[in-house]
């Protein structure tokens, strides 16, 4: 067998690029890709570093805030502890607790005045509940007016009944299983009211402003409106509304039911709506041929042998009274001025505050 050796040609195929190179296009591609690849490394650099700069940042701005926070609820607890210490300290010391020293009550007073304006709602809670277990804000006892209440829910562990919060302020009240027999809110300011399954039965809230409150659950009877102002107040889900005294109430877009509106449940206790303004705008039926200004009968001031409910406020030695026991001259009591003198008579319309404020 014959072996034959290869060996190349003299002459390699060529192609254009071996003769020109690369054309021009196809290097400013080239060029191209290279600076997006660049500008993208960069630009994923850049993105990683920010991203770790924020998610430093976040994390030293969640632990700093923790820590704020952490010490915020330590300082209040320490304010809690230390008032709560404190008033017990004086009790203490007192051993007739239904009749403290006016002198003790002011200083308890002082004392929870200024720490509420420090504390939040949770511990003011707490605070009310210990106060009514000591018996201060019962019958009368501590004075806690225009202390601030706002947004405080009260849940009641137990009977609730003669609680004295008299002009408090306290929107968003929420009372869960409050049983307040004999409580007295009057003049307190409480809109947005919710009492949920609990109990208002001769419970006093003269001239207390419950706008937009809720009744969720709870009986209300024989409890004192007078002069309060429940507008846009809602009644729908309270249990039962039975006896109140609604007299000078301004229940304007109030909402009840046939039956709460009557009084009904089992049996029929009727509501006072004397002067009030009733949920459609209107008022109750006013006699106009009645004197809406009770008769005060001074001249029982001319008869010896008859008390009068006239009281003198300012003494005036000037004026005397005609005395006489003869009925005839009833109603023609004269008073007797010895020198020129002013005589005026104080008038009290409150009684129809809401018909005179509505034209």
């Amino acid at each position: 067998m014959l072996l034959r050796r290869w060996t190349p040609p003299s002459q390699v195929p060529t192609t254009s690029l071996d003769h020109n190179g690369i054309p021009q296009r196809q290097r400013i591609i080239i060029r191209w890709c290279k600076l997006i690849i660049s500008a993208l490394i960069a630009l994923t650099f850049l993105g990683f570093c920010i991203f770790y700069s924020l998610q430093k940042e976040r994390f030293f701005n969640d632990g700093y805030r923790y820590k704020q926070q952490d010490q915020y609820e330590r300082e209040q607890r320490l304010l809690f502890n230390t008032y709560i210490q404190d008033i017990s300290d004086i009790l203490l010391k007192i051993t007739d607790k239904n009749n403290i020293d006016e002198n003790v009550l002011l200083h308890i007073r002082t004392k929870t005045l200024i720490i509420f304006k420090n504390l939040d709602t949770k511990y003011k809670k707490d605070i009310i509940l210990f106060l009514y277990e000591r018996h201060l804000i019962q019958n009368n006892q501590l004075n806690l007016r225009g202390i601030n209440l706002n947004n405080v829910e009260l849940i009641c562990p137990y009977d609730f009944s003669r609680l004295y919060l008299p002009e408090v302020i306290w929107s968003n009240a929420i009372f869960i299983n409050c049983r307040l027999t004999f409580a007295i809110l009057d003049r307190a300011y409480l809109i947005n009211a919710k009492f949920i399954n609990s109990t208002l039965q001769y419970t006093s809230l003269i001239d207390v402003n419950l706008d937009n409150s809720h009744f969720i659950k709870t009986i209300i009877m024989n409890t004192n409106f007078n002069g309060a102002s429940l507008i846009q107040a809602d009644f729908l889900q309270a249990d039962i509304v039975q006896g109140n005294n609604f007299t000078n109430t301004d229940l304007y877009q109030a909402k009840f039911t046939y039956n709460q509106w009557e009084g009904k449940y089992i049996n029929i206790i009727k509501h006072d709506f004397s002067n009030a303004r009733l949920p459609n705008g209107t008022f109750q039926l006013i006699n106009s041929e009645k004197n809406l200004i009770r008769n005060g009968n001074a001249e029982m001031e001319c008869f010896a042998t008859n008390q009068t409910i006239w009281t003198t406020i300012h003494d005036n030695t000037t004026l005397s009274t005609n005395i006489t026991n003869n009925d005839t001259y009833w109603g023609n009591c004269s008073f007797v001025m010895s020198t020129p003198t002013r005589v005026y008579q104080n008038i009290n319309l409150n009684s129809y505050k809401h018909l005179i404020d509505t034209n």
